[in-house]
């Protein structure tokens, strides 16, 4: 009996596995962050396991993109999808379908690209599922989930450097900064529009709650631990402030969590 649910039973063949790969398109070596199962335009994608959908919407090189949040800090996502089913907040039972296979983003043919986290770093699918599981032997629950996910962090302040270079005073969204608006850069896997919840850094800023609207070359996850800056008043207050180790709450308060990039992609 399967503790998870197979996401596509109506594919052809696993046409691109995890790891480094040469990519279809750029030509180099990347590393391929989930298992492609090649299939036909509008085949069904099923939800892995229950969980809450975080993000269902555009998501850079990912195209039509899904992800559901299943507690215990396991996140799953779908890219290249045709249609999306199911709305960002939507709970889903194991095996519900949530999309259908395209070709969206940066893609080369129909195919669902399948990735997962766990607690935050890639992990491989196929350690967790395989077309043996099928919606008649899953063996676990039936619902469950969460619209939240606490990660180890690194915060760092920061305030916009002057010149094009940098970004100047525009976010990656091309908005201007705003310090009321509490925004602050996350590393490519955390959408744009997630909530980031600063907690255990013993400051002022604790409980208080960032919107990703920026990316940065060193904004990355490293051993397990989130990178984020967060957007502050002036120079001199960045300077105070420094950095802190602390954990961030992703997702809850209307934001979205999970892994996947946009505008830079692995898929």
């Amino acid at each position: 009996m399967g503790k998870y649910v197979w996401p596509c039973p109506s594919y052809s063949r696993i046409s691109s596995g995890y790891g480094n790969r040469v990519h279809p398109i750029y030509g180099t070596v990347k590393f391929h962050d989930g298992v492609d199962l090649a299939s036909a335009s509008g085949t069904p994608i099923l939800a892995f396991a229950p969980g809450t959908v975080t993000v269902s919407g555009l998501n850079g090189g990912y195209g039509n993109y899904i992800s559901i949040n299943h507690g215990g800090g396991l996140m799953s996502f779908s890219g290249h999808c045709s249609k999306l089913y199911v709305s960002k907040g939507a709970k889903v039972t194991a095996g519900q379908k949530i999309a259908a296979v395209g070709t969206t983003g940066n893609s080369t043919g129909c195919h669902l690209h399948f990735g997962m986290h766990l607690n935050g770093s890639s992990v491989n699918p196929l350690n967790y599922v395989s077309s043996k599981d099928t919606v008649s032997n899953y063996s676990g629950a039936k619902s469950g989930g969460t619209a939240t996910n606490t990660v180890k962090a690194l915060f760092t302040a920061y305030y916009p450097a002057a010149n094009a270079m940098e970004g100047g005073f525009l976010d990656a969204l091309g908005n201007k900064l705003d310090p009321s608006k509490h925004t602050c850069a996350a590393p490519p896997s955390v959408p744009f529009g997630t909530k980031i919840t600063v907690q255990g850094t013993g400051t002022a800023l604790d409980g208080v709650t960032y919107t990703v609207n920026d990316r940065g070359g060193m904004i990355q996850i490293e051993n397990g631990v989130y990178h984020f800056d967060l957007l502050m008043n002036s120079n001199a207050e960045c300077n105070r402030w420094g950095k802190k180790y602390g954990k961030a709450v992703i997702g809850g308060s209307g934001g979205s969590s999970g892994s996947t990039s946009s505008g830079t992609s692995t898929e």
